[in-house]
């Protein structure tokens, strides 16, 4: 488990430099950047930054730390405990409850309470938009 497949090619990398067989584990993988937005039921269902799903469950990011092996771990780590516990389900309530049609797109109770879920919001679809031109 990890947050992208260039985890795995890292990790295979490493061990072909070092002579080493690649372990047991490794041979089932779970590409979180793919399963998360799924399971919380946000983006566009194709796989999102580590950042970004932190910021929609609510969790802060360090940005000085971010791409930092052992930081990125421990976000992705977190935010595989919410989905393995269930305790993502509370988020995910508050999110559909929040993206409930409204006259104003960007506004929603949880982005009028979390401003920076409007703002993400908003940037998620501005590049909706850019992709799509």
């Amino acid at each position: 488990m990890a947050w992208s497949k260039n985890d795995r090619a890292q990790i295979e990398s490493e061990c072909a430099f070092k002579g080493i067989e690649v372990p047991r584990q490794l041979r089932r993988w779970l590409d979180l950047q793919v399963v998360y937005p799924r399971v919380l039921g946000v983006g566009d269902g194709r796989k999102m930054r580590l950042s970004t799903a932190a910021d929609w469950y609510g969790a802060e990011v360090d940005s000085d730390k971010a791409h930092r092996a052992l930081y990125d771990a421990r976000v992705t780590a977190e935010l595989m405990r919410q989905i393995m516990t269930g305790s993502f389900m509370d988020q995910k309530r508050a999110l559909e409850s929040a993206m409930k049609p409204a006259s104003n797109p960007l506004s929603s109770k949880l982005g009028d309470a979390c401003s920076s879920l409007a703002a993400l919001k908003a940037s998620l679809l501005a590049a909706e938009a850019q992709f799509a031109a």
